[in-house]
């Protein structure tokens, strides 16, 4: 079983006369950033669910996150940034950028995040904004294939043919780094082939770098294996469980990245466009004839032959499968709801040792009288009345929730 879709998209958006025609939100945004530099808030703007977003902000470029609802208590972010200087005459950058990360790409239908995306582009706006004046490109897009069919073992690298030239050392880190955090520029180096190990165990391969990088890993395991409370991945399982799929399999991820100057070489099936000249929706739509070609001409599993010529051996009939079936699996028909991204197992591991310690230092040796008196012991060491100690609490918690894009029980019931 498979299932196929964009899992990350970096796009560009031009709007005739943007300047003028979000020079008020440009006022207010900014006006709001320098209230808070370094932390994000949020509030709703013009109807929009909007926060700020000072990780990516730079001098010129104002960054922020419009919040969609999945159905569940997790909402999703659609990311934006825009720019509040004139562009040079000569210069190819566009003033506006927009990046879909994996999140709302597995779980809300495109066709609704673009629907949100138009929105969010004309209520910012001072004036209506025809669809003619709204021009979208792509720099930056990854296609993924995650099947539970195809188990990959290290020797299975000679069995991958590929284009990507020479060959790297063995490493036991990941080069490709999925951190949301992180510049979704980054990695413009990596290396050319690669096989990853966790420890002793085998995790996946790496081809190429630059313009196209493919990964293929044990998506099962880079879940299990995360360490991070807030980058919680395990809607995944929840995606391949609704599918049907045994769960007691690893599942293995099939991953291209291919940026901008790749783009400009392929071409849409039966016409003479090339995907760089496509708009974001139409690269999404058209991203399965892609996923077709990589599997075919740039990278393919192929069963072992007497031949020494490995480009002659015939293709492994499971990598055929997952190639003539891409097109039936791929994208999101609905929306599935998620649970809050934080994972509460993580969690549960840094306070078990924050308690023990804290236990310690105080030296209370019983963990159920610690428990008992932990309200009082923690408005004592922060210097709180125990009263003002629980409105504190219950405020951050609310404000944890709301720049976590989480909807609180009290939102829930009134939802």
């Amino acid at each position: 079983m498979q299932l196929a879709n964009v899992d990350t998209l970096v796009g560009h958006v031009y709007v005739a006369r943007w300047l003028e025609r979000y020079s008020t939100f440009l006022r207010d945004l900014a006006s709001v950033e320098a209230g808070s530099p370094f932390e994000p808030v949020r509030m709703t703007y013009r109807g929009l669910d909007l926060q700020t977003y000072p990780e990516r902000t730079t001098t010129h470029w104002h960054a922020f996150k419009v919040w969609l609802p999945t159905g569940g208590t997790q909402n999703v972010a659609l990311e934006f940034r825009i720019y509040d200087k004139p562009l040079k005459e000569a210069s190819n950058q566009w003033p506006m950028e927009v990046i879909y990360r994996s999140a709302p790409l597995w779980t809300v239908p495109f066709v609704e995040l673009w629907n949100e995306t138009l929105r969010t582009l004309t209520t910012l706006a001072d004036e209506p904004i025809p669809d003619e004046d709204i021009l979208t490109r792509v720099s930056r897009v990854d296609i993924a294939v995650d099947t539970d069919e195809l188990q990959f073992e290290e020797k299975d690298r000679d069995r991958l043919v590929t284009r990507a030239k020479h060959q790297s050392q063995y490493i036991d880190t990941y080069a490709w780094d999925d951190d949301e955090t992180e510049n979704v520029d980054e990695n413009e180096e990596a290396i050319d082939q690669a096989t990853y190990h966790q420890g002793d165990r085998f995790t996946g391969f790496t081809f190429g770098k630059g313009k196209i990088l493919c990964r293929i890993y044990n998506k099962w395991w880079e879940i299990a294996r995360n360490t991070s409370y807030k980058q919680d991945k395990r809607f995944f399982a929840e995606l391949w469980q609704q599918a049907g799929w045994d769960l007691t399999r690893d599942v293995w991820r099939i991953e291209f990245q291919l940026r901008r100057e790749a783009l400009h070489e392929f071409q849409v099936p039966e016409t003479d466009l090339r995907f760089a000249k496509l708009s974001i929706p139409e690269v999404v739509t058209h991203a399965p004839s892609l996923l077709t070609y990589l599997m075919q001409d740039w990278i393919s599993l192929r069963t072992p032959t007497r031949s020494a010529n490995r480009a002659k051996w015939p293709v492994d009939p499971v990598w055929q499968k997952l190639v003539d079936t891409v097109k039936v699996c791929y994208g999101v028909s609905e929306r599935h709801p998620l649970e809050p991204q934080l994972n509460p197992y993580q969690l549960a591991k840094v306070m078990k040792g924050y308690l023990t310690a804290f236990a310690v230092a105080v030296g209370e040796s019983s963990s159920r009288d610690l428990m008992d008196k932990l309200p009082r012991l923690l408005a004592r060491y922060l210097e709180m009345d125990p009263q003002d100690f629980w409105h504190t609490l219950d405020a951050e918690i609310t404000r944890k929730a709301l720049l976590q894009g989480v909807q609180t029980l009290e939102e829930v019931a009134c939802s």
